[in-house]
């Protein structure tokens, strides 16, 4: 008789001014990396698909928004597993404490809150960097100055490529990009949550600095694991990293669904 393999299913929340393209080939190397995995990549207001609605100024107002996608995609038989990166990570905690039984686990990367200076969050070369990226008209120069801000081994120049054409098919509006801006720049970090959480971590994030997951980890007394060559865009930096470093915690986890 052939022993059944359970399934674990990793719900993704990707950053500022991103939608679920801007994943690269993460979710198939993440579905990819052992027997059971589901990846479900979930779409933030403002871009992608929903860049035609208002973003919310609030995470938990992200939060709502964003589980309607969930309950739709959701097996309460897996195993369930949240994702955040950077913005997405902020989104993920509120989650976490507004939903407590949505996940039997989670993970943030590159993520921060206001119990960490703002110049910590995102330094005065980033800042100009990213505002000029994100209301500069010209397509081509906004995405290659944020391949070249957040991405350190990644092949910057493709990455603009690729990145230009998931603009041109889905242009995000400035007051949208600034809203989320907004959003991530008063959120504060909510209670530890109840369920396991990993904190991963850039240590050459030029975006961010690590004290900020840093200060998380202290905040939570949760487990933090470092990465030393990726950039703030950890998932495109190293995808199989990121991948095998998931699996190896979700292994590690005492956890079952439900």
């Amino acid at each position: 008789m052939t022993e059944q393999v359970s399934t674990t299913t990793f719900f993704l929340l990707r950053g500022l001014a991103r939608e679920i393209r801007h994943w690269g080939d993460f979710p198939e190397v993440l579905k990819n990396s052992g027997e059971g995995i589901r990846v479900e990549p979930l779409e933030i207001p403002g871009a992608g698909k929903l860049r035609n609605t208002r973003a919310p100024m609030a995470t938990r107002d992200y939060v709502e928004n964003i589980r309607e996608q969930y309950l739709q995609r959701v097996s309460f038989q897996d195993t369930n597993i949240l994702f955040g990166l950077s913005f997405g990570g902020m989104i993920a905690a509120s989650w976490l404490d507004a939903y407590p039984d949505d996940f039997q686990a989670a993970v943030l990367a590159n993520t921060s809150s206001r119990n960490c200076p703002f110049y910590n969050r995102l330094s005065p070369e980033a800042m100009r960097a990213f505002l000029a990226a994100m209301l500069s008209g010209d397509i081509g120069k906004q995405e290659t100055r944020l391949a070249n801000l957040i991405c350190n081994t990644a092949d910057a120049e493709e990455i603009a490529r690729q990145w230009c054409g998931i603009a041109r098919s889905a242009p995000m509006s400035s007051l949208n990009k600034l809203r989320q801006l907004y959003t991530a720049a008063v959120f504060s970090l909510p209670p530890a949550p109840s369920v396991p959480t990993l904190l991963l971590c850039s240590i050459r994030d030029r975006l961010c600095a690590p004290l900020c997951s840093e200060k998380i980890r202290a905040a939570w007394a949760c487990r933090l694991i470092y990465h030393a060559e990726a950039g703030h865009d950890l998932t495109t930096d190293d995808p199989r990293w990121c991948s095998s470093t998931l699996l190896s915690w979700r292994a590690s986890l005492d956890i079952s669904a439900g």
